[in-house]
């Protein structure tokens, strides 16, 4: 019998709760009894974590709130049949349309399947924009024409991501164990009955996904995946959800100790969802196997951070095999685990971004930082080389090669820092292969990651861009491969202050706090302005015969004006 469980045992935690649900009640819904996103539609996944909050509240009305949020959010579970990919799940807002199931049903297609089905969609729409183009549309009306294309397979056939989101069964699933497991009593019996038959379905998708591996699972998603298996394996006494709960967590600790690396290397985004798993795996379940490997993993984590983190540029060194912005406080929950963890003396209270809703989980939960890596993330501690291996996950690779082995490197001195990975075919358009932060004169940070996209387009996942790149002190060298039949751009987004157009030149970047010599093979590249800086562009033009590699040697000297 598991323990009853404490939260906000700290007052760090009271604090970040009380802000959080201060914010997530302004977009509260009363007639729909779901948060709102902007003017246009709900966020479902939100709403989940809101009515966590106003259960842990439990002030006048709360409760009351928490039943109606809890059902809304029940009535978007995506249904259909076992075999469908999307069995389980819930919709990301209340407008999002059921993906279809006929006329090709779930059992027409498996991993292998999907990813030529994948593949197949890529090289029509490749040779679809080329033929456009040479019949004299621009690209603007072709990409618009490809657009439109996708937009009538997603009415045709499930399509991952773009027709749903089969990660909203784990993320929506840990949340209700949360709910469950810390204030059924709080619940009127009937939504308890319908939460249940819910989460039957979820894990039964989510096993199902596990098993076919049609939808390759990362890093953060595979952590609450082992949770909620086990969790409501216990709670039906469900052997067989229970089973491969144990299972999914033999693999997680074996393939971690290959490396000593989670395949979602060095993500500042998913590392904060890394973080509240884990520390629902301490809390939630009875099973003891799974306390031990969170509170070992968590430990794990927190040192692997705290190697990479640099305390004066408030971010984890790069590269990042995920992440949606650079700097971590823009798309990330880790500032509010640093101030969990650190200390209010330590830490300052943290702003808030698209992750709100995921801070009253992390406030309820909490989070331990071992001892021994409270320095490294409270005080510089020294320049230093950093070299790390892992085995990354292709999400949209062949099933049969879906990891590679990569190393990733970085170089950290007080004023700056850099990273760069060796090794990666990872597709996502969260790649972030180099990577560079410094101080600027003003005393704020800029950054600069390696990025890639078709023209005309935004970051998308893209098959065939290969990067080998490595930074030591002072240096990054880049070489990136183009095995793609289609023009990309590969270019250097910087974000900071002051950045203008004409502090980028062939030969180099002069920017406020930095200066970057480049050596280069490639002709001058473009300079666009952005709304956060600048981005300094370089096309690769496919032909049949043409030059299928770009590299770059960049050196940094950090300047104080």
């Amino acid at each position: 019998m598991k323990s009853p469980i404490t939260i906000l045992e700290k007052d760090e935690q009271k604090r970040l709760f009380a802000r959080v649900m201060e914010e997530l009640d302004k977009k509260y819904d009363p007639e729909l009894h779901l948060l709102w996103e902007g003017e246009q539609y709900h966020d479902v996944r939100d709403s989940g974590y809101y009515s966590l909050g106003l259960l842990a509240r439990d002030g006048q009305g709360d409760r009351e709130r928490a039943e109606k949020v809890i059902q809304a959010v029940l009535n978007l579970q995506m249904d259909g049949k076992e075999e469908d990919g999307f069995y389980g799940t819930f919709k990301r807002t209340e407008v999002e349309k059921l993906p279809p199931s006929e006329p090709f049903p779930g059992r027409c297609f498996d991993a292998h399947g999907r990813f030529y089905l994948e593949k197949w969609r890529e090289t029509v729409e490749v040779k679809l924009k080329r033929r456009l183009m040479e019949t004299g549309e621009s690209r603007e009306k072709a990409n618009e024409i490809i657009t439109m294309l996708g937009q009538s397979l997603c009415d045709t056939v499930p399509v991952v991501w773009e027709g749903f989101d089969p990660n909203w069964r784990e993320f929506i699933s840990t949340t209700f164990a949360m709910v469950l497991s810390m204030f059924e009593d709080k619940l009127d019996p009937q939504t308890v009955k319908a939460m249940d038959r819910a989460m039957v379905k979820s894990v039964t998708g989510s096993i199902a996904r596990y098993n076919s591996w049609m939808y390759p699972m990362n890093t953060n998603v595979l952590l609450m995946h082992c949770l909620i298996c086990i969790y409501y394996g216990e709670r039906f006494e469900n052997q067989e959800f229970y089973d491969h709960g144990i299972k999914a967590l033999d693999k997680v600790i074996e393939d971690y100790k290959e490396f000593g690396n989670f395949a979602e290397f060095n993500s500042p985004t998913y590392y904060s969802v890394d973080l509240i798993a884990l520390a629902a795996w301490k809390k939630l379940s009875g099973c003891s196997y799974l306390h031990q490997m969170g509170q070992w993993l968590e430990q794990e984590l927190w040192n692997k951070i705290g190697a990479m983190y640099h305390p004066g540029l408030h971010n984890l060194c790069g590269p990042y095999s995920r992440a949606y912005e650079t700097d971590m406080k823009d798309h990330t929950m880790l500032p509010s685990l640093l101030y969990i963890g650190l200390g209010a003396q330590y830490q300052e209270e943290p702003g808030f971004n698209c992750e709100l809703g995921g801070n009253v989980e992390l406030s309820i939960l909490g989070t331990e930082i071992p001892s021994e890596t409270r320095q490294s993330l409270l005080n510089y501690q020294g320049d230093r080389q950093v070299e790390m291996r892992y085995r990354e996950l292709i999400e949209k690779n062949d099933p049969d090669d879906d990891s590679t082995v990569c190393t990733a490197t970085a170089w950290i001195e007080e004023n700056y820092m850099i990273g760069a990975m060796e090794g990666s075919r990872n597709t996502s358009h969260q790649l972030r292969s180099a990577v560079a932060f410094w101080k600027a004169p003003d005393g704020t940070v800029s950054n600069m990651v390696l990025m890639r996209r078709e023209p005309g387009t935004e970051p998308a996942h893209i098959r065939t861009v290969f990067f080998n790149n490595r930074a030591e002190k002072g240096e990054i060298e880049i070489q990136v491969t183009f095995d793609a039949e289609r023009d990309i751009e590969l270019f250097f987004n910087l974000e900071g202050t002051g950045l203008e157009t004409e502090m980028i030149q062939t030969e180099g970047f002069k920017l406020p706090g930095m200066e970057i010599k480049v050596e280069t093979d490639q002709p001058a590249p473009e300079v666009r302005q952005t709304s956060q800086g600048l981005e300094v562009v370089y096309p690769f033009h496919w032909t049949p015969k043409g030059k299928k590699t770009m590299n770059f040697n960049l050196k940094f000297q950090w300047k104080k004006d």
